[in-house]
């Protein structure tokens, strides 16, 4: 038997590969060191990187049409943040309007049920995201155009890292004064899974937390949404817990 085991370790090959040119167009540097690096630890692409280039293709691929004659049923998604938004709301002075800043909006499903519940309250005074990827800001953009295309200036779509020093420049935003002068409260969106995308989240949650001021609350959802919120290309994905 180890004789046997012995000639199969043996006989394993080793092949170097090398990636397309585009590779390096697509990830700067320290994006593949952090892929080489996941690759050596835990054999396979780092979650976070892989809305960039093609990979955010799967998510456009995935989105429902937009339709103005379904428009009151498209923007009613069973998503996490729309139930709730009236509970959210209430985390919020009544004078204070709220800002938005989404971190991955993905195509920002997720969060446009809660901006419309804002809207139709005159509450929402601004929506930012971040993301690494510009192609899922540009889907981003295009998605929160069609369905709120009277407030296109409250939306502020910026390309960056918020798991590090770029977080920082997307929060200290400045703040506009809401009714009777009251500071607007932020609401720091990781929506639809988004901290599983890390190899580790609590570090990237505790980076967040540390980032945020006294005035921003924290929404965190720890599952990706389900019905229509979920592109057909996820119901390959299995989520644990």
């Amino acid at each position: 038997m180890a004789g046997d085991l012995l000639s199969a370790v043996t006989c394993v090959q080793q092949h170097a590969v090398s990636p397309h040119e585009d590779f390096y167009c697509t990830y700067s540097a320290t994006q593949v060191d952090a892929i080489v690096d996941s690759l050596n630890h835990r054999a396979e692409f780092p979650y976070e990187l892989t809305y960039l280039g093609d990979g955010s293709e799967m998510w456009r691929a995935g989105e429902v049409p937009s339709n103005p004659e379904l428009a009151p049923m498209l923007s009613d998604f069973d998503t996490i943040l729309t139930c709730h938004a009236e509970q959210l709301l209430a985390l919020a002075p009544s004078s204070s309007p709220v800002r938005i800043v989404d971190l991955g909006p993905g195509t920002t499903r997720p969060v446009r049920g809660l901006i419309r519940h804002l809207l139709d309250r005159s509450r929402l005074t601004g929506y930012r995201a971040i993301d690494i990827s510009a192609e899922i800001l540009e889907l981003a953009s295009e998605n929160l155009r069609v369905d709120f295309p009277a407030h296109a200036e409250r939306f502020e779509l910026c390309r960056g890292d918020f798991t590090g020093p770029d977080l920082a420049r997307v929060l200290t935003a400045e703040r506009t004064p809401g009714h009777d002068g009251a500071d607007p409260v932020r609401f720091v969106v990781l929506a639809g899974g988004t901290l599983y995308n890390f190899a580790e989240p609590t570090q990237v949650l505790r980076h967040v937390c540390h980032v945020m001021s006294d005035h921003d609350v924290l929404l965190l959802t720890l599952r990706i949404d389900t019905g229509v919120d979920r592109p057909p290309f996820m119901d390959q994905v299995s989520v644990g817990g």
